[in-house]
């Protein structure tokens, strides 16, 4: 999915450790009023306007708006929360529920309605209740009673931020800045507060990873907080007569086995390289996007697979389809030393791509090894080259 996570100018801010500089203190304890103040939020309806950009990707801009009434609930382990959301998203119209039990979703223009057990599924990013673009539409810095302990130490992809404050008379602009983690990738929020009592209204979030900019941005309008009304909107008000039902069940774990797996490759010519040029050795091809956060993150195991092997056999032979001025900065950027090509549809058919990363390795005879599967490919390179 064109997706996961962000262009931003940023403000002239002195972003320094809470150690070092007073406005730093100053934001901690504006962070520490703000829990206290969420811990009195019983129910909390909105509109929202969430945007994404990805600056490596052309016409990447993705708009969703919409309402939003929900109900903090920490002891739900699934959201934290139950909720409803109706807006638009790609010019459809949605609504979606979640009561602690089940997912539902409402499509308006297909007159589908989408049901989901998500404690049948593992709790993480792939459970299908939780893997809804709709879903970008709540935004729990707005509402989380732990915001300090979230921001300061428990953020899950950055520790030991900067802290900066930026007073405009009845508004505060709060930067909270991450240095790179373990993945190069570093985070900035910023987060603009106004209103009495203090509130925020508006959430940017910018992550500069392995040269991608993406930027997304929440703007809260029409908050209301603990109204009874809210409470009644957590309920559908209709049954949805009509609508075409897709519960969706977790289906039963089969192997995957790559379809070209002993076949011989297709072959291939662009832009000066070819499969046919490359025989007799070890090929490794990588199936890649600009949009694709896990291919990007797979570059330092793609160098380092590389520099082990490539003395010893094996080519490597990137293949992007889109965005080729973004491509070439992000392999320069990155210094990745093997080569690369602007491949096509009929390749990527030929190939089986319907997602990335997708890697194929191909032996000296021409014969497809391995698919898709990165380790599969590392033990058999392990293998076959280091005897």
């Amino acid at each position: 999915m064109k997706r996961f996570l962000l262009l931003y100018s940023l403000l002239p801010l002195a972003i320094t450790t809470a150690a070092q500089k007073p406005d730093s203190l100053q934001a901690v304890a504006l962070l520490q009023q703000l829990d206290g103040e969420h811990r009195s939020i019983t129910g909390l309806s909105c509109h929202i306007q969430y945007t994404w950009h990805n600056a490596s990707v052309k016409d990447s801009v993705q708009v969703i708006a919409g309402d939003v009434w929900l109900q903090p609930r920490e002891t739900d382990s699934i959201f934290g929360q139950i909720f409803h959301l109706r807006g638009i998203i790609r010019q459809r119209g949605f609504d979606s529920y979640y009561d602690g039990q089940r997912y539902m979703e409402a499509n308006h223009q297909d007159s589908s309605l989408l049901l989901v057990n998500p404690f049948l599924y593992p709790n993480n990013f792939s459970n299908p209740a939780k893997a809804r673009s709709v879903l970008q539409l709540i935004q729990p810095l707005f509402f989380r009673k732990d915001l300090s302990d979230y921001l300061l130490h428990d953020f899950p992809y950055g520790k030991n931020p900067a802290l900066a404050l930026l007073r405009n008379g009845n508004k505060q602009v709060l930067t909270v800045a991450y240095p790179p983690n373990a993945y190069n990738a570093s985070t900035t929020f910023t987060l603009t507060l106004q209103g009495e009592p203090l509130r925020i209204t508006h959430v940017r979030s910018v992550v500069l990873f392995n040269g991608t900019v993406q930027t997304q941005d929440w703007a809260l309008s029409q908050r209301r907080e603990n109204r009874p009304e809210t409470l009644a909107e957590l309920t559908p008000q209709q049954a949805y007569t009509g609508y075409r039902l897709n519960e969706l069940k977790p289906e039963k774990h089969v192997p995957y086995v790559y379809p070209l797996l002993g076949k011989t490759a297709p072959g291939f010519s662009y832009s000066g390289t070819s499969l046919e040029g490359l025989r007799g050795k070890y090929i490794l091809l990588d199936f890649w996007e600009t949009w694709c956060g896990y291919c990007i993150m797979a570059f330092p195991r793609m160098k380092s697979l590389y520099e082990k092997y490539h003395p010893l056999g094996l080519e490597i032979v990137g293949i992007t389809t889109e965005n080729s001025k973004q491509v070439e900065k992000l392999v320069e950027l990155n210094k990745l030393p093997y080569r690369h090509i602007n491949g096509d549809t009929l390749l990527l058919n030929n190939y089986l791509v319907s997602a990335r990363p997708h890697y194929v390795l191909i032996g000296p005879d021409g014969q497809v090894l391995a698919g898709t599967g990165l380790e599969t490919i590392e033990n058999i390179l392990h293998e076959k080259l280091n005897r």
